[in-house]
């Protein structure tokens, strides 16, 4: 739908806490906040599912948040997720992975066919790339242990 869209700010900057989620279906003449059932933490970042587009997924300081319903009411999704900051959402096209990007401890991915079927189901991380903001991502798939990716050391740079 073109006239459909999302949009979310944060006002952490001015001290304001409160989530920013607000969507329009007219094109940007009129635009509804939609933040039943948010923490109250500031919002970096919305997507809409490429398969329902009444699936969101919202990214706040406080952790990863769903909505079945098109931003109507959102619910906090944990399950095996560690509450972290989430700063960017990409959803795989192809896999249907939802990548979350979160700051200092790398980016989670989890496949998201489950929530399709039935908005009980369950996202399991399947890769986890952790890190300590020290240059280097201790990776995890599938449970195996990878090699740690290190960004080489650049003389006068320090993480």
């Amino acid at each position: 739908d073109a006239q459909r869209a999302w949009v979310v700010f944060s006002g952490y900057r001015e001290d304001d806490f409160r989530p920013f989620v607000y969507t329009t279906g007219d094109g940007g003449t009129s635009w509804k906040l939609i933040t039943g059932g948010l923490h109250q933490a500031p919002v970096n970042v919305i997507r809409e599912d490429h398969r329902n587009p009444d699936l969101l997924f919202v990214g706040t300081a406080k952790g990863l948040h769903v909505s079945f319903d098109g931003g109507n009411s959102w619910s906090s999704l944990r399950n095996n997720m560690p509450n972290v900051p989430i700063h960017d959402l990409v959803i795989h096209p192809r896999d249907n992975d939802l990548v979350v990007g979160t700051s200092c401890l790398g980016a989670l991915s989890g496949n998201i066919n489950a929530i399709h079927d039935s908005p009980a189901g369950r996202v399991d991380v399947i890769a986890t790339a952790n890190g300590a903001c020290d240059g280097c991502l201790q990776l995890e798939i599938n449970g195996v242990k990878q090699e740690d990716l290190c960004l080489p050391e650049i003389p006068g740079v320090e993480l």
